[in-house]
């Protein structure tokens, strides 16, 4: 059963003071000369690791490009995003449509919904969504390595969780019945078969061999999150 439902999003940049930072750490006295005095060179930062004005500007411009790829991320994830300008913490926000019964959807809503297990959909570590993966296409090398982001999700219907959350139990259910019925056919594939030998004449009895029982050992950014 498809539902349509809507709530808003944010997609945020690192501040300029953690970019700041940023730049200090990778282009700092201490990081590969070579490395740094390229990056002098190109203008983007100074002899005391700050930020150039044309380095600025490159990081405005790589800043627009991340939030184009967020945004056509969000519309390929949902059944449609829409952006409606930026607020005064300088986030890009916007309304999306999605459908709480997809499994999908389901999963990106409850992750980085401020309802939900309120963390976000991460542009660095794909671990939190797969926003990584494109979201830094066209971006310069000093964008990349200087900037970062995140997108969460806020004004979700109380309604639309509890869909979501039946969503996603059903989900795991189905996991583990999969594993469950993988477990017992690998269990029936590799379980040793019973041989009929005939009796051999005038055998000795055979005594079973000793076993040892064999031990094996045990195996042994971020953007503050914002309330609304």
């Amino acid at each position: 059963m498809k539902k349509e439902s809507s709530a808003g999003f944010a997609i945020g940049i690192y501040s300029q003071e953690m970019v700041e930072e940023n730049a200090l750490e990778k282009f700092g006295p201490k990081v590969d000369r070579i490395y740094r005095k390229q990056a002098i060179i190109d203008g983007l930062v100074d002899s005391h690791s700050q930020i150039t004005r044309k380095g600025w500007e490159l990081l405005n411009d790589d800043i627009n490009k991340l939030e184009r790829n967020a945004m056509a991320w969000m519309r390929k994830k949902f059944l449609s995003a829409r952006e409606e300008g930026h607020d005064r913490y300088g986030d890009l926000t916007g309304s999306f449509w999605f459908d709480p019964h997809n499994p999908g959807q389901a999963y990106l809503v409850e992750l980085a919904a401020n309802t939900g297990r309120q963390e976000r959909i991460d542009m660095q570590d794909a671990s939190f969504g797969d926003l990584a993966h494109s979201v830094f296409k066209g971006v310069s090398n000093f964008g990349e390595i200087n900037l970062g982001g995140a997108i969460t999700f806020f004004d979700v219907n109380p309604e639309d969780m509890e869909i979501i959350e039946e969503t996603l139990e059903k989900e795991r259910m189905k996991s583990r019945s999969r594993s469950k019925r993988v477990h017992e056919f690998v269990g029936e594939a590799v379980r040793p078969r019973a041989r009929l030998m005939p009796p051999l004449p005038h055998a000795s009895p055979m005594r079973p061999a000793s076993r040892r029982e064999h031990q094996y050992p045990r195996p042994t950014r971020s953007m503050p999150q914002r309330r609304r």
